[in-house]
């Protein structure tokens, strides 16, 4: 299996569940944010903004939260800067590598790596500054960022990824969490991809 890896001249990771995670609770922290914003009915509020991150276009935390206040018919409050960046900052702070990442990231020094996530821009890069993992990574590719604007398992963000490295899909693996997103849309743009499980077992 490691040797599989190491065959390759790059490597490209999935985020969640595969290098960090939210240690936290996340049902507590939606509802601190319906709280924060002062939102009477909480459940439409975070039925709106799941369906606002979840987006194949340019995605922010701050945007989303902006565009369901608007949705559901909410004022913005005063202090919307930082109350998003309360929110941003608290779900920073949930962030922590899993226990195999250090390993893992041992195994792979020496080879080119690309973190690809799905996620708001803003969000997603405060939990990779959170768990230190920028100095281990020559690109990351956020689904939210401008010049990505594309959610796995869209083939598109697994090439991009690769071009970002300067290297052909098949000469790159994909390691990652989710069978549909990091496995499948890994494949389909002719990448090697390999199960988180799968390499834990042999760390």
């Amino acid at each position: 299996m490691l040797d599989r890896i190491l065959s390759k001249r790059g490597v490209l990771l999935d985020l969640d569940g595969t290098l960090v995670e939210y240690a936290r609770n996340y049902a507590s922290f939606a509802a601190d944010l319906a709280e924060r914003f002062e939102i009477s009915d909480p459940k439409s509020f975070l039925e709106i903004y799941h369906q606002q991150i979840v987006q194949d276009d340019r995605v922010t935390f701050r945007e989303s939260i902006e565009r369901s206040l608007q949705v559901i018919g909410a004022s913005k409050p005063q202090d919307f800067d930082h109350l998003v960046q309360i929110s941003v900052d608290q779900y920073a702070d949930g962030i922590s590598r899993l226990p195999h990442t250090n390993k893992l990231l041992e195994l792979l020094e020496g080879l080119p790596k690309a973190i690809v996530s799905n996620g708001p821009s803003d969000m997603q890069r405060a939990a990779i500054a959170s768990a230190r993992l920028h100095d281990d990574f020559q690109s990351i590719l956020i689904s939210g960022d401008a010049d990505v604007a594309v959610r796995k398992p869209a083939a598109e963000i697994f090439r991009l990824a690769c071009r970002r490295l300067d290297l052909p899909p098949g000469e790159v693996v994909m390691i990652g969490d989710n069978q549909l997103a990091d496995i499948e849309g890994a494949q389909s743009a002719g990448i090697e991809a390999l199960h988180i499980d799968e390499i834990i077992s042999c760390l």
